[in-house]
Order: structure tokens, then C-alpha cells, then sequence
């Protein structure tokens, strides 16, 4: 689709008459967000302490703020406009704000996962990784999770990527999502003992092979996996960053 723009001189001031509002909205979930919403508060403070209460309540981090105000838009008197002052004609594509996450999947010697289960209660067990947090690659999120989450810090080259997938939202409401598979490092026999629980986040772990680790995994994420590992070795996939400078997280 292509569209024209024409700029205009014009002014846009702050209507004082009416007050901002800021509301937050849960994102936490690495499959779903939580999607708990404060309303509408005129005071910035007030949105904060729900935030907080939330936090508190649920040990949920990741919230998306939002501050409105109200606005006018003014064109500016005794100045040409139109065509002269520029046209562009463009396709404009607008970004979407995906949330990204990423996780891993760790083996030992006789080809069992790693799976970790959330502190919260009735959770689904879980691969070792979460959101991809402002700033981080996949790839640094996950060394990232598995370092805080875990205890466990590998060589930066042992870790390879495995599969991406779209996730449509499940829900009116919610966004919809991407997520990452790595494979990480194999841990042999006694590296599990320098596996330290991020007690906040997690209440367990234990290793599982590929079939019954398939049966407890969160569905959605057990269907990526075993799809992920059904069609790689036929179809190998690559991944690539672009760094402005080497980071070692």
C-alpha cells in the first residue's frame, strides 16, 4: 500500500484542561502474558503502587506503562503549504512491539532434557530461559536466564541455535509473540551438582527424556520443541547477530 504525505506547518501544544492518565498492564508470562490491568489514575504514583501490589502479589516483573495526554493540533497561519513545501509517496510498514523470549535446551550424556518448574504455584514444567529483556539478544537472554536461574555459566561457543516461532495470541487483548530455541552445552556426569536454584524464580529441577519431557512441558512449548527437533537435522538453521561491538554478557 502506498500512501502520501504532505507536510504542513503546524503546531501541537498540550491541551492543560484535561488531565494525562497513566495506566500499566502486566506482560509477565513466557507463553501467555498475565494481562492484569491497573485502570485509568490520574497520578502517576497511584499506577506505581499497583505495579507494586502486583509485583508483590504475583512475583511478576515485566509491566508495559502507559502515559496519555490530550493534544491539539494547530496549523500555522500566514505560511504556504501543500505540494511545494513536499510530497512523499512510500510503502510504510509500522513495526509491531513483539515480545520476544528465549530458551534452551540442555542435555546430559544419555540424551535427557534439563527442565526447571516455576516457583509459582500449579505451573507447567519449563525449558531454562524467559523474556528477552531491552537491550539483550536471544542468544545473550538465555546464556542470561540459565546463568541467573541456574547457576551455570558455558563457553560462549557451545551454544547453537535450533528453531523460531511466531506465537499468535491465544486471547483478545493479548500480543502476539516470538520465541527462540537453542541448544545449549551437554553437561556430563557431576556437572549437575553446580546447579543452584534461583529460588525466586524456580522450585525445581530434573531431567527427563525427550518423550515423557515432551508430556509435562507447557503444551505450547512442548510442541515447538518436538517440532523443533523433528525438522532440524533435515532442515539446519542459522543464526547471526550483528554486533556494533563484541559484548560478553
Amino acid at each position: 500500500m502506498s500512501r502520501v504525505f504532505r507536510f504542513e506547518p503546524y503546531t501541537i501544544t498540550q491541551d492543560e484542561a484535561v488531565c494525562p492518565e497513566y495506566t500499566a498492564e502486566c506482560v509477565a508470562g513466557d507463553e501467555e502474558e498475565c494481562g492484569a490491568h491497573s485502570g485509568r489514575f490520574v497520578d502517576r504514583g497511584a499506577v506505581e503502587g499497583w505495579m507494586f501490589e502486583h509485583s508483590r502479589d504475583t512475583g511478576h516483573r515485566p509491566f508495559r506503562r502507559t502515559f496519555t495526554d490530550y493534544a491539539d493540533v494547530d496549523q500555522d497561519q500566514g505560511q504556504e503549504h501543500g505540494r511545494d513545501h513536499g510530497e512523499r509517496v512510500a510503502g510504510v510498514t509500522v513495526a509491531h512491539g513483539f515480545p520476544v523470549t528465549a530458551y534452551v535446551l540442555i542435555m546430559d550424556r544419555l540424551g535427557r532434557m534439563l527442565l526447571v518448574h516455576p516457583a509459582k504455584a500449579g505451573g507447567p514444567w519449563h525449558l531454562p530461559g524467559g523474556i528477552v529483556e531491552p537491550g539483550e539478544s536471544p542468544l545473550d537472554a538465555v546464556r542470561r536466564e540459565v546463568r541467573e536461574e541456574l547457576g551455570l555459566t558455558f563457553d560462549t561457543h557451545s551454544w547453537q541455535f535450533l528453531a523460531v516461532e511466531w506465537l499468535e495470541a491465544t486471547r483478545a487483548g493479548r500480543r502476539d509473540r516470538l520465541s527462540f530455541l537453542f541448544t545449549g552445552p551437554r553437561l556430563y556426569s557431576g556437572d549437575d551438582v553446580r546447579i543452584v536454584l534461583q529460588r525466586e524464580e524456580l522450585d525445581a529441577w530434573r531431567w527427563e527424556y525427550t518423550g515423557s519431557a515432551l508430556e509435562i512441558l507447557h503444551p505450547r512449548l512442548s510442541a515447538r520443541v518436538a517440532r523443533a527437533l523433528r525438522t532440524h537435522r533435515a532442515h539446519p538453521a542459522s543464526y547471526l547477530e550483528a554486533r556494533t561491538e563484541e559484548a560478553t554478557p
